[in-house]
C-alpha cells in the first residue's frame, strides 16, 4: 500500500483528457522533474487521489482512470491548463512530517467561503453529513491532496486556515467559491469510528453516547 503525507511537491499542468468510451478517462499531466522517478505502475497523488502512472514521456505522465475514481472525486472535471496538486509517495525512512494521506478519497466537498485574515486565508467547505461525522475539531484533514488542520465545524461543513506558504506553493490558494474539492479523512477517524459502528449494541457503549459526552 502506498502512503502519502499530504504535502504537496509541485503543483503541475493537465496536458490532457480524453473519456475512453467505457466510463473512463485518460489523464496526462506535465510533471516535469518529478516525472524522472516514476515509472509505469508507479504510484502518484494527483489531487488527493492515489492514481497509477501507465506512461511516462517527455516529462508527461498518463494516468488511467476508473469509472468509479470519477464518481467519487473531482478528476472528471479537469481540463487542459487546469493545475493540480502532485505529491509522490512516501519512501522507508522518509519524514512524516504531515500525516498519513493514502489517496484514498472519502468525498467531494463544496467551497462555501474563502475569507481573508491579512496574508492568511479561511475556507469554509461544505460536506454531507456523513463527511461531516469523521471530522474532528483540530484534526487532520486532506484537501486535494494537501494536509489541513480543521479549525472549526459547523453543522453545514468546516473551516481550515491556510497559511502564505500552502496557498502559494499548492492549488488551495486559487480555490474560489462554489470549487468542488476531494476530502480525505484522518484514516485513525475512520478505524476508529467503524470499530464503534461494530460495537455498537454489543456493549454500553454507543456512538451517541459518546457523541454527548464530546468524544465525536
Amino acid at each position: 500500500m502506498e502512503m502519502f503525507t499530504g504535502l504537496v511537491e509541485s503543483t503541475c499542468q493537465v496536458t490532457a483528457t480524453c473519456r475512453d468510451g467505457r466510463g473512463g478517462m485518460l489523464l496526462c499531466v506535465d510533471l516535469r522533474g518529478l516525472s524522472e522517478t516514476i515509472r509505469p505502475g508507479d504510484s502518484v497523488a494527483i489531487n488527493g487521489v492515489c492514481l497509477t502512472a501507465t506512461a511516462v514521456q517527455d516529462g508527461c505522465c498518463s494516468f488511467d482512470v476508473g469509472p468509479q475514481t470519477l464518481t467519487c472525486t473531482t478528476l472528471g472535471t479537469l481540463r487542459p491548463s487546469d493545475y493540480v496538486n502532485v505529491e509522490l509517495p512516501l519512501k522507508v525512512g522518509d519524514r512524516l512530517a504531515g500525516h498519513i494521506v493514502q489517496g484514498h478519497v472519502d468525498g467531494i466537498g463544496l467551497v462555501k467561503a474563502v475569507q481573508g485574515q491579512g496574508q492568511y486565508l479561511r475556507l469554509g467547505i461544505g460536506v454531507d453529513a456523513g463527511l461531516l461525522g469523521m471530522l474532528v475539531p483540530k484534526g487532520s484533514v486532506a484537501i486535494d491532496g494537501v494536509s489541513l488542520t480543521v479549525a472549526d465545524i459547523e453543522d453545514w461543513g468546516f473551516w481550515v486556515a491556510i497559511v502564505p506558504h500552502t496557498a502559494r506553493v499548492t492549488t488551495i490558494g486559487r480555490l474560489d467559491v462554489g470549487r468542488q474539492v476531494n476530502i480525505e479523512v484522518d484514516v485513525v477517524v475512520k478505524a476508529v469510528r467503524r470499530y464503534l459502528e461494530l460495537m455498537e449494541g454489543r456493549s454500553g457503549l454507543t456512538i451517541d453516547r459518546l457523541r454527548s459526552a464530546g468524544f465525536c
